[in-house]
């Protein structure tokens, strides 16, 4: 579309200048007839750089802008080995499986707790360590009257708000390449009594119970004894 329009404008200036021409010759013929002198050389370099002007270039495709095949043969080349090379290097996702299962470990500890509270009722918490989704935390309430009983015993799993995929229901699973683990010192199992303080299932407080989680980086979740907060 540049290549025509550029010939449309030479060919109306060619155009103007043949008619500058015209009337140039005419007044160098009055100009003869009355004695006086003629510019022809100014009117031969104005037919020289007007006949230059139409010529048309040797080569017309020189004035198309564009790639050759063998340039873009080379780029595509050069994207194929980026894409096999560079790509499987560039791990995007590399912290967010372990991030992910911490918080929603942490959200369901902190549900397990509020849930005791509400229903003064315990919550159990069980622990499975191991790696991938045989690692899971288990959450599971007890539907007697803790009044009643001197034992915790959780038979009904607790329903969490937002039920983890590839999982049991109540139960929340590591992902696959996360490790799960306890601290030192740390019970296997414990439950929320109604005050929302971490017990075992004789109604006697344990310490503080912290869980481990291990991937491509390493974060820790704690329930404290005395108070039963998730940090």
């Amino acid at each position: 579309a540049t290549s025509f329009a550029a010939a449309a404008q030479i060919d109306v200036a060619s155009r103007k200048y043949r008619y500058y021409l015209v009337l140039c010759g005419a007044r160098c013929k009055l100009a003869g007839a009355a004695g006086g002198r003629c510019l022809l050389p100014h009117l031969v370099r104005e037919s020289i750089f007007m006949s230059r002007l139409n010529e048309k270039p040797a080569n017309p495709a020189r004035c198309h802008s564009g790639f050759t095949t063998i340039e873009l043969v080379v780029v595509i080349v050069m994207m194929g080995i980026l894409a096999a090379v560079v790509a499987p290097r560039m791990d995007l996702l590399t912290g967010f499986d372990e991030r992910g299962f911490h918080d929603q470990l942490k959200a369901s500890l902190q549900y397990a707790r509020k849930a005791a509270v509400a229903a003064r009722h315990p919550v159990c918490v069980g622990i499975t360590s191991g790696a991938g989704t045989a690692a899971k935390v288990a959450f599971s309430i007890d539907p007697v009257d803790p009044d009643s009983v001197v034992t915790i015993n959780c038979t009904m799993a607790l329903v969490l708000p937002a039920p983890p995929r590839g999982c049991v229901a109540g139960s929340v699973c590591a992902p696959s390449g996360v490790t799960l683990g306890l601290g030192s010192g740390s019970a296997s199992s414990f439950a929320f009594g109604a005050l929302g303080r971490p017990v075992d299932m004789s109604k006697t407080a344990v310490g503080t119970v912290t869980f481990t989680i291990a991937g491509s980086g390493a974060f820790t979740l704690a329930v404290q004894s005395e108070t039963g907060m998730v940090q």
